[in-house]
């Protein structure tokens, strides 16, 4: 069976965001190396690609080898976001894994799903790790939990400043023991969002994990919690904690906003309470 994928992308030409759900432009191939697979809009193809400033790929869980996912990357250098779903990779060859060229404009990275939640070490190192100017990681609980434990050292990811942490069934609950590993992975957050697909993903040890989070976070500005399906059935107890907790910022002004299916908490210096946007 051939192995395809769905290659969307951004041109200069139009306004985006990464989190609408249509692109402007796509095209289908039947494989990750560019000249050999069967393209949908070939006239698109040949456009000069360093006008290209996002690029999507969508694997369907496809077993494709590490070296054509790089080969691809490597061929669209001034990209500002990549976002990957549903992605399989191998190296059952166990070739030489290639060089991935330095993505100098990448603002955001956003791997949504690994087959089994298994996310690939060396691939995603070569992202995460090697690619350190972006500021945005926007990833699956699962994918980065299995990536963070399977880590021999902590990996250093002291240039995330924005994390986006998304969670399904799939994913398991969200676990206060898990927290220590983001804590010592990315010290210099500012602004974490975690977004579940449902209230029982979130049910244990609610007010422990939002606690540490807010006293561990020492750069933290923000904290979001969002659930999509059902409520975060905060008791009178937790609120009672929380806002005793929000009353030990002393140094920042801070504000809460806590709603059935949302939970957010900000902070911000005093003395610059005019420039602040939430």
């Amino acid at each position: 069976m051939i192995s395809m994928i769905l290659l969307k992308l951004q041109m200069k030409s139009h306004r985006y965001s990464v989190e609408e759900e249509n692109f402007y432009e796509n095209e289908l191939i039947t494989c990750p190396q560019l000249h050999f697979g069967i393209r949908s809009n070939e006239n698109l193809f040949k456009e000069n690609p360093k006008g290209i400033l996002g690029l999507a790929i969508i694997g369907e869980h496809y077993p494709i080898e590490i070296n054509d996912y790089i080969q691809l990357i490597n061929y669209f250098q001034n990209i500002q976001w990549i976002y990957f779903d549903s992605i399989h990779i191998t190296n059952q060859h166990l070739l030489p894994i290639l060089h991935l060229y330095p993505l100098n404009s990448l603002k955001t990275l956003i791997y949504m799903r690994s087959t089994f939640c298994k996310i690939h070490r060396d691939f995603f190192e070569k992202l995460f790790l090697n690619q350190n100017n972006f500021k945005t990681l926007k990833i699956m609980y699962g994918d980065l939990i299995y990536y963070l434990k399977q880590s021999n050292e902590i990996p250093n990811g002291k240039h995330i400043e924005n994390l986006v942490l998304f969670l399904c069934g799939a994913d398991g609950q969200f676990r206060l023991i898990h927290l220590n590993y983001f804590i010592l992975t990315f010290p210099l957050l500012k602004s974490l969002t975690i977004e579940i697909n449902s209230k029982n993903l979130f049910r244990k040890n609610q007010l422990e994990i939002i606690k540490e989070i807010l006293h561990s976070f020492q750069y933290l500005q923000s904290l979001k919690i969002i659930c999509r399906k059902g409520n975060l059935h905060f008791t009178s107890s937790i609120i009672s904690n929380l806002s005793q907790s929000f009353a030990s910022f002393n140094v920042f002004q801070s504000h809460f906003i806590l709603q059935s299916k949302y939970f957010a908490f900000w902070k911000f210096n005093s003395k610059s309470t005019d420039n602040f946007a939430f």
